[in-house]
This record gives structure tokens, sequence and C-alpha cells, in this order.
């Protein structure tokens, strides 16, 4: 269990790199992305990266973000 918490953790923490990389492409600044991520999400990436939620927080989390850069959410 223990490892596929972990894996699903690292699977969020490349997908929000992922979108951050493809939002600063864009001109965006790191500033501005920590205050979307958190208007979007309640939460800033530090929380939502804490050891203390679930495996099943961090792979809905994991959707919602790769959403942001495949389309499918106008963020």
């Amino acid at each position: 269990k223990q490892i596929a918490k972990i894996q699903a953790q690292d699977d969020l923490r490349n997908s929000i790199a992922q979108w951050a990389a493809v939002e600063r492409v864009q001109g965006k600044s790191d500033v501005e992305l920590y205050r979307r991520f958190y208007l979007a999400t309640g939460l800033d990436v530090l929380s939502v990266l804490s050891v203390e939620r679930s495996r099943q927080d961090y792979e809905e989390m994991t959707e919602i973000v790769r959403s942001w850069y495949n389309g499918n959410c106008n963020f």
C-alpha cells in the first residue's frame, strides 16, 4: 500500500511540474502559477503533496491537474 501511495504522490508531483512547464512557456511567473493553483484547488502545492493525503487523493488531484494541460479544461 505504501509503495502505491508513494507512486501516486510522484505521479502528482510530475503532473504539477508538467502543468507548470506548459504555463511557463506561455510566459507565466511562478507567483502567478502558485496563485492559479490555489484558486483552482483551494490548496497550495505543498499541501496537495502532503504525506498525510491518501493514494486516492493523489490520484484524483493528478487527474485534475492533467486536465489543465491536456485541453480538457479551460483553466
